[in-house]
């Protein structure tokens, strides 16, 4: 069944920090990549997100699953939602900035609404999706078309790197869905600590070896991504969901830009062109069209439904 529900101050304040806390990734990321190449720093947000998320499972009295079967499955899972994604967010960074790489990345909504309606039974598209899918790429297509047209640069593969990462997100959301019945905050931890075991030989491999940091700096910015940016920001998302609904949840989506572009404004000096503008705001439209709900919301002034 599904209710109206008006998001309390509580609730806003847990959508105001994750967006923050994400938004300010991918700042920490560009800072990160000035001492450390991208697949090491990889490395540290995986492995140390993974443990604290396998200590806060044991402490909330879960238990990780013994079926090799369901760690097949984590591991899998972890290829897209972890490994893949972060290796290819990080590698883009370095030639894009923290800005547009998450504007790029709120793309992820538009892949998996497609990936849903091809590989899924009751995800079908519908008139709003429809929409959304067109205008969300036509916002890509503004952002990268100068590149394509000009002949691909590094800037340009970073673009692509970074839409790479948000096709991953939107596949691990449909790999999750035959994860039924499993906690989602257990589902966390398994999958990153399948992502730890498979990042660091990918990471010697790319890298050479583990880069160890020297500048405070860097290991600030390792330990935001890694305990806020992943632990904690799993913690709260899954709990947002649990109190306000996906619905309202999916407000992030829009939220997490916003912030990264004003924290790459302030902190790192960065600017959009008029090409990345435009392709923002037509993402964006993309992004309120495929949720009608969502939309009606946001003009109507109307409390989104939380479908149970």
């Amino acid at each position: 069944m599904a209710r109206h529900h008006i998001m309390s101050p509580g609730e806003w304040a847990l959508l105001g920090g994750l967006s923050l806390v994400w938004g300010a990734s991918f700042m920490f990321i560009e800072i990160g990549l000035r001492e450390i190449p991208p697949f090491s720093i990889a490395v540290y947000r995986i492995v140390i997100a993974g443990v604290l998320l396998a200590v806060y499972v044991h402490v909330r009295g879960n238990r990780l699953p013994a079926s090799p079967r369901t760690w097949v499955a984590f591991a899998v899972l972890s290829l897209f939602a972890n490994v893949i994604p972060f290796s290819l967010i990080m590698w883009g960074q370095q030639y894009i900035t923290s800005g547009l790489a998450s504007i790029l990345n709120a793309t992820t909504p538009i892949f998996a609404v497609t990936l849903a309606h091809l590989f899924t039974a009751d995800e079908p598209m519908t008139r709003n999706r429809v929409g959304g899918v067109l205008l969300g790429f036509a916002g890509v297509a503004v952002m990268t078309g100068p590149e394509v047209l000009a002949g691909i640069t590094l800037h340009g593969w970073g673009q692509f790197a970074v839409l790479g990462a948000a096709f991953c997100y939107g596949t691990a959301g449909v790999l999750a869905r035959n994860l039924r019945g499993i906690s989602p905050t257990v589902i966390s931890a398994g999958s990153m600590l399948c992502a730890s075991v498979i990042i660091v030989p990918v990471a010697w491999m790319f890298d050479g070896t583990i880069h160890v940091p020297h500048h405070p700096a860097t290991w600030l910015a390792l330990l935001w991504m890694s305990v806020l940016g992943t632990a904690l920001a799993y913690v709260i998302y899954y709990r947002l969901i649990s109190l306000a609904g996906p619905t309202n949840a999916s407000l992030t989506t829009l939220l997490v830009p916003m912030n990264a572009l004003l924290l790459g404004a302030i902190v790192l000096g960065e600017s959009l062109d008029w090409h990345a503008a435009a392709g923002m705001a037509l993402i964006f439209a993309g992004l309120l069209t495929v949720d009608g709900r969502l939309m009606q919301w946001l003009l109507r002034g109307r409390a989104a439904p939380e479908t149970d």
